[in-house]
């Protein structure tokens, strides 16, 4: 009965999408891949602060490049600490010609110095306008320091350079997590650090490397799972390419890896989708594909959710 239901569902779900003219990729966000994946690192959030707050007006409002802001602030009484140095860097996220200042003054104060959470959030706020090559000095001086960078650092890094559209460099900067953050030679590089790179990548349009890295990496640096196929196949239904993400779903289960009900939502609103973009008469050869799948879940003990 439940299975029944599903397809009714499906029908009118293939009517909506057919209702709508058009289709922009960055529209495409199945909210089930966002549990499955790590769309954004994990960065200091903003918190109530009075300090933080009082420094930040203090330097928009005086902010001067031709003087250093030490007198304003010590003349204030500030008491500078990690907490508040984030709390600040939070404040003057779209501002980095006065965060950048204020982060260089804070690590010369006297027993203060930056924690990775400080680094992250400048090297975010450097990397969001384009200043890749002073977020590296960053990461560089991170190291001399003795201030370990963190999967977390690179994950920042890997995602502005991704959303400026320098893939190439992005892949280098995942590469080189080995040598600032894996300290043993022979130790494997965890599986998160990959699905954060395909999901960046094809969240961003880019499922194109994302496969040509799973294919050069695979059964080497890591061993595909449902989670990285899952990925692969919303990067490909999100530029609108429903026959490879569904070339990825045969690959895997052909490799004997089963398919969740989140790898059948994600291709299912991919082939909805798709009947929104094609004339009339394929919709009833895609009503068809989207019943198979459903005939397919069910022979798999895997029952439909909210999400399908």
């Amino acid at each position: 009965m439940a299975l029944r239901l599903s397809h009714s569902r499906i029908i009118s779900t293939l009517l909506q999408y057919r209702s709508v003219c058009s289709f922009s990729p960055s529209t495409y966000e199945p909210k089930e891949i966002e549990s499955e994946t790590l769309a954004k690192p994990s960065l200091p959030s903003l918190e109530s602060s009075t300090d933080a707050d009082l420094i930040t007006q203090m330097l928009i409002l005086h902010h001067n490049p031709f003087h250093t802001m030490e007198s304003s602030l010590q003349l204030n009484g500030i008491s500078i600490s990690p907490n508040l140095v984030h709390q600040t860097l939070i404040r003057l996220k779209n501002i980095s010609k006065i965060a950048l200042p204020f982060f260089t003054w804070a690590k010369d104060q006297a027993h203060y110095s930056h924690d990775s959470h400080a680094y992250n959030l400048m090297i975010d706020i450097l990397g969001k306008v384009r200043q890749f090559d002073a977020a590296w000095q960053l990461i560089v001086e991170m190291d001399q320091k003795g201030v370990k960078p963190t999967s977390t650092t690179f994950y920042v890094l890997i995602r502005r350079l991704v959303a400026a559209g320098l893939t190439k460099q992005a892949v280098r900067a995942f590469d080189d997590i080995g040598c600032f953050v894996i300290n043993d030679a022979d130790e494997q590089q965890p599986i998160d650090d990959f699905y954060f790179l395909f999901d960046t990548l094809c969240k961003y349009g880019f499922p194109k490397l994302a496969t040509e890295m799973f294919n050069k990496w695979k059964n080497w640096r890591f061993q595909p799972d449902a989670k990285i196929y899952t990925i692969l196949i919303y990067g490909w239904c999100k530029i609108n390419n429903s026959k490879m993400a569904e070339k990825f779903f045969r690959e895997m289960v052909d490799s004997g890896i089963e398919p969740n009900v989140v790898t059948y939502n994600v291709l299912l609103n991919g082939i909805c989708r798709r009947s929104s973009l094609h004339p009339d008469g394929r919709f009833e050869r895609t009503l068809k594909a989207a019943d198979n799948l459903f005939d397919e879940m069910h022979q798999r003990g895997i029952e439909p959710d909210s999400g399908a």
